[in-house]
């Protein structure tokens, strides 16, 4: 299995959207627009952050979304944000912003309108529409 074998137990996703939302679970701290967050599950929905089913205090005064996780994490999607992961992550995906992951990726990276960097190695693609890939 090596290395990326143990991408399987980051099996957690964060997704934003401005229509809908899905789930970030995990244990590492994800920072959204300069403000922390963690819990076992967080949602960002049309701009509200819910941590455990449980909506919190959050001030948003930007249309651009930016994602700071800390630790490891599973997949990550986003409509319209930048993404910056700590550590090792699996699947990325945005349509508007920059991808950055610090560690490695054990699935693919694909962003359509924005610059990727992977500083470690990336098991699946890495494709971006109109951007750069740099490593």
């Amino acid at each position: 299995m090596g290395f990326f074998g143990n991408f399987n137990s980051f099996s957690n996703t964060i997704s934003h959207s401005n229509t809908s939302g899905t789930v970030f679970s995990t244990g590492s701290t994800i920072q959204i627009n300069g403000q922390d967050f963690s819990g076992g599950n967080v949602s960002i929905i049309n701009g509200k952050v819910i941590i455990d089913g449980e909506e919190v205090q959050y001030e948003n005064n930007s249309s651009q979304i930016n994602i700071v996780v800390q630790g490891n994490c599973g997949d990550i999607t986003s409509d319209n944000g930048n993404i910056t992961v700590n550590q090792n992550t699996n699947n990325v995906e945005s349509k508007n912003g920059t991808i950055n992951i610090k560690g490695s990726v054990g699935g693919s990276v694909e962003n359509k309108n924005g610059n990727i960097k992977v500083y470690g190695n990336v098991q699946g693609n890495c494709t971006t529409k109109n951007g750069n890939i740099s490593k």
